[in-house]
């Protein structure tokens, strides 16, 4: 067991040490706020307080564990330490003179965007506001660092003790914007595609053969999605958007009979989960509505979210998913750019700060996606591939969860995403390889 000194305890504190002991070194703790009994008992000793208690190793505390409120304006100074960055510096000498706690849940609460007053076009919390990204360590899941760092210290300390080994874990993920190039459009659109396309006869002309049933719609990438994953005994989530048309949400219209019959028997293979509308932002309700109109449609409650163009704002994004009984979000990542949003590559609860209290969300970090890749940072295949490597490898080495987000359309192997399929085959060998 872990003990651990506080003079004081706290919501913040309690939902901090959850996530660290529980959540990513599975061990057991208990908090002491009298010194005298935390001597007494045997076990790992972790003293975060200002008092000097001999044979624990020592955090001095910053106060942001113990607060309340928002602070309006914080100054953090960011430093990088060997290969390690570290911010909220308590103390000049000591083995860890750092306040992981309380950076710790600093990144994981999105303190940061609760202050943000700057959104990019799509009303969006921009990454070039993070501290992570100011900072330099946007690809790095500073949280599990930061962790695994102070293990190797209490194992230097306790050499008997024997700590759980976490592993590895993999959980391809795919939004499915628009899911078929010309099927299942209705009349209407088709004949003004067809239109639109009129200097375009190859186009035109390939809508003819799919709609005809002669060649397989090019987006349709369903059965090879479902198929390589079963081959690698993967579990993969399905995100639909299932809602009416509109400029950013381009999607088959979600009363079209085909469609829902479609869905009905993929979601016996797979976890289907809601992808919000691109207008769900500035009108929640959509969002309760299109995820009982889907779970109404396949026969199984959905549970699962990842938002239209990761278009969200805390808190209330999250306090809409929680009142349309959603308990699973994936949206924790940013389409701007790869990496570590909330710092971590381990799943959190969300802990609201407004109401300074730990909620029953559970937030899927994702790290990387293809449109990212192709379209923000301008990368070939072989180079998003690099890249890719690079950040799995970087959460293989903290044993996190490696969550990727493709669109069946970079799956189609042409155009602009000529390649791409190798990127994925790729990613899927690398992932399920055996080290």
């Amino acid at each position: 067991m872990v003990k651990i000194f506080s003079e004081y305890s706290s919501p913040r504190l309690l939902y901090t040490l959850d996530f660290i002991f529980q959540g990513i070194l599975q061990e057991k703790y208990h908090i002491f706020d009298h010194v005298s009994d935390f001597e007494c008992i045997a076990g790992i000793a972790i003293n975060y307080s200002d008092r000097d208690i001999p044979g624990a190793l020592t955090i001095r505390p910053h106060s942001l564990l113990y607060e309340t409120n928002i602070q309006s304006y914080f100054h953090i100074e960011v430093e990088k330490i060997d290969d390690k960055y570290f911010f909220f510096r308590t103390a000049d000498e000591g083995i860890i003179q750092h306040d992981i706690f309380a950076s710790t849940f600093y990144l994981i609460s999105r303190y940061e965007e609760y202050l943000n007053t700057n959104f990019d076009d799509h009303g969006r919390f921009p990454h070039t506001e993070s501290l992570a990204f100011k900072n330099g360590f946007i690809q790095e899941p500073v949280v599990d660092q930061w962790i695994f760092y102070l293990k190797e210290i209490l194992q230097t300390i306790y050499p008997k003790h024997s700590f759980k080994e976490r592993k590895f874990q993999f959980l391809p993920s795919f939004d499915f914007d628009v899911p078929f190039r010309y099927k299942h459009k209705g009349w209407m659109r088709t004949l003004g595609a067809f239109i639109k396309d009129t200097f375009h006869a190859s186009k035109n002309f390939e809508r003819i053969q799919v709609l005809m049933n002669l060649k397989p719609d090019p987006s349709d990438q369903f059965e090879y999605i479902i198929r390589i994953c079963k081959e690698n005994k993967l579990n993969p989530t399905f995100f639909i958007l299932y809602s009416k048309l509109g400029r950013f949400d381009r999607s088959v219209y979600f009363k079209n009979k085909a469609y829902n019959k479609f869905l009905q028997r993929i979601s016996t293979q797979v976890n289907l989960g809601i992808h919000p509308s691109y207008r769900s932002l500035d009108d929640p309700k959509q969002i309760k509505y299109q995820k009982e109109s889907l779970s109404k449609t396949i026969g199984i409650e959905i549970v699962y979210n990842r938002f239209h163009y990761i278009r969200m704002r805390l808190p209330h994004s999250y306090l809409h998913l929680l009142e349309a009984g959603i308990i699973h979000d994936f949206s924790m990542g940013y389409a701007s750019i790869s990496g570590f949003r909330a710092g971590t590559c381990t799943p959190f609860y969300f802990f609201n700060l407004e109401k300074n209290n730990k909620t029953n969300l559970f937030v899927l970090p994702f790290e990387i996606m293809d449109a990212t890749l192709q379209h923000y940072s301008k990368l070939s295949a072989h180079d998003a591939w690099n890249t890719m490597k690079d950040i799995i490898t970087k959460i293989k080495k903290v044993e996190g969860l490696f969550i990727p987000v493709f669109h069946n359309d970079s799956l189609s192997d042409e155009g602009v995403w000529k390649n791409w399929r190798q990127v994925f085959e790729k990613m899927i060998q690398f992932c399920c390889k055996h080290d």
